[in-house]
């Protein structure tokens, strides 16, 4: 009696999902910029000149019309790199990492000549690299943001400078951090950034050995910290606790570090940042 045979198993194999250097999203980025820099002036000249030569002949503006056609098809065409780094967004806050890389990865290799959607791109993949805990790139990304921007793309400017400092302090790289908070300290700045800017600050000048500094204005910087999110205020006691010890103020010292462990524990505050240790030495908590 024959067996009857079973059909294989469908095995569905998932989507390989692309993934993308900061180096290789830059170098796509400026050469997508300068295409379509190139595109544009090309267009423009072609409008131009089918113009002239639509009237000269005798067509009127029907070959400027078809010139314009073009133009608007390729711009059309365009959009959908933009619809891609849109998707992105909602995946990164989401925390699908992998799925907000690709979106921005075919984004930066789709054709587009929209100077807004590469650098909405750099900008989207700067963000996911921030959440990622990835600052080498963070810092590159936001690098290239800030130099590449033009007066009328100032709304990149603020959260670009802000993720570079960040990702400068989280480095080490304190006398490049400051120089950044100094370039923005005329900005006018809502009160999420101004909590953030502040504890960024505040860390720089910990990390630069700028006591003093850090406890200059203590009561008006304790009032902002207290705003700040659990694990920053945290962070920010811990820095400030550490501060005042090395200032000498013994009081502020024990009641910083006391705060700081009632938010969180020293494992995770000193997780690298071993230097706050020293602000725990000989504190415990009632």
């Amino acid at each position: 009696m024959s067996v009857p045979i079973e059909p294989a198993a469908v095995v569905k194999v998932a989507p390989k999902l692309l993934s993308i250097s900061a180096d290789r999203a830059i170098a796509l980025a400026r050469w997508w910029l300068r295409l379509g820099a190139a595109f544009n002036v090309l267009m423009i000249a072609a409008v131009f000149a089918t113009s002239v030569i639509g009237f000269r002949q005798g067509y009127g503006s029907l070959p400027a019309f078809v010139a314009s056609m073009v133009w608007f098809g390729v711009l059309v065409i365009s959009v959908r790199a933009r619809r891609l780094v849109i998707d992105a967004v909602p995946l990164i806050a989401a925390g699908e990492f992998g799925l907000a890389e690709d979106r921005l990865s075919q984004s930066l290799r789709t054709f587009s000549v929209l100077r807004s959607t590469r650098l909405l791109g750099l900008q989207q993949l700067a963000m996911l690299r921030h959440s990622q805990s990835n600052w080498a790139d963070v810092a590159k990304l936001c690098r290239e943001l800030i130099d590449r921007q033009r007066p009328g793309e100032r709304n990149l400017d603020l959260p670009s400078r802000l993720m570079l400092i960040e990702a400068l302090v989280e480095l080490g790289d304190v006398g490049r951090a400051q120089y950044e908070i100094a370039a923005i300290a005329t900005a006018r700045l809502g009160l999420r950034e101004t909590l953030l800017l502040t504890a960024l600050r505040l860390e720089a000048q910990v990390r630069a050995g700028q006591w003093s500094e850090a406890t200059r204005h203590l009561d008006a910087t304790l009032a902002l910290v207290e705003l700040m999110p659990p694990a920053v205020l945290a962070r920010s006691h811990a820095l400030l606790s550490l501060a005042a010890k090395r200032q000498g103020l013994a009081e502020w010292h024990q009641l910083l570090a006391r705060r700081a462990l009632l938010l969180s524990d020293a494992k995770t505050l000193t997780n690298g940042r071993p230097f706050l240790e020293e602000a725990f030495e000989g504190v415990a908590v009632d």
